[in-house]
């Protein structure tokens, strides 16, 4: 049994070469998630069909997937210590995991959350890009082996300086021109791409 967090849903939802989204459902585990969980997806719903790029009922017929592999826990079965203690566990970092921390700790389950993300992004050069992780971590990834290998002609356009330095941080991911590049954070933490 583990507690989910609505960001790992998040990127199930978001790419469709996710590792994340494989081992979501290729894993024969049962998933827990606060209520408030479809309260944050359909709040996000309109930012979720553009980066997807899927249409509203692919979009729809994937949360559905997601949701059946997930049982919705009611806040109000958590207690209040346990309330009190995810609060102090969570306000020096993301006060909005307090739910799912709380959850774990009510029902005694691993919380799965996707907690590597990228703070800050430094073009150096020559398609190098310092990166800045929430763990304290920093690493150097140089992108140019991965442009001049690739023969996609909407990855090729980034071997122009000038598109590839518009690259921005959202949602602790690094990415470009509203996600037509983006990597795999586990991936980028590793220096490999």
């Amino acid at each position: 049994m583990v507690v989910i967090d609505t960001n790992i849903i998040f990127s199930i939802l978001l790419d469709k070469h996710s590792a994340i989204r494989d081992k979501f459902f290729e894993r024969d585990v049962k998933y827990y998630a606060p209520n408030f969980v479809f309260v944050e997806i359909f709040n996000n719903k309109e930012k979720l069909l553009k980066h997807s790029k899927l249409s509203d009922i692919e979009l729809l017929e994937l949360m559905y997937r997601i949701f059946q592999k997930i049982s919705f826990v009611s806040e109000a079965t958590i207690s209040k210590d346990n309330k009190k203690k995810a609060f102090r566990l969570c306000k020096d970092i993301d006060e909005d995991d307090t739910p799912f921390v709380a959850d774990s700790l009510n029902n005694k389950m691993k919380l799965e959350q996707d907690t590597i993300e990228i703070t800050q992004a430094e073009y150096l050069s020559n398609y190098r890009i310092r990166l800045k992780f929430n763990d304290c971590n920093e690493r150097l990834v140089d992108f140019e082996p991965f442009l001049r290998n690739s023969r996609h002609p909407e990855i090729r356009k980034y071997m122009n300086p000038d598109v590839f330095k518009q690259f921005k941080i959202e949602y602790g991911d690094l990415v470009w021109n509203d996600y037509d590049l983006c990597f795999p954070i586990s991936d980028l933490c590793e220096g490999k791409i």
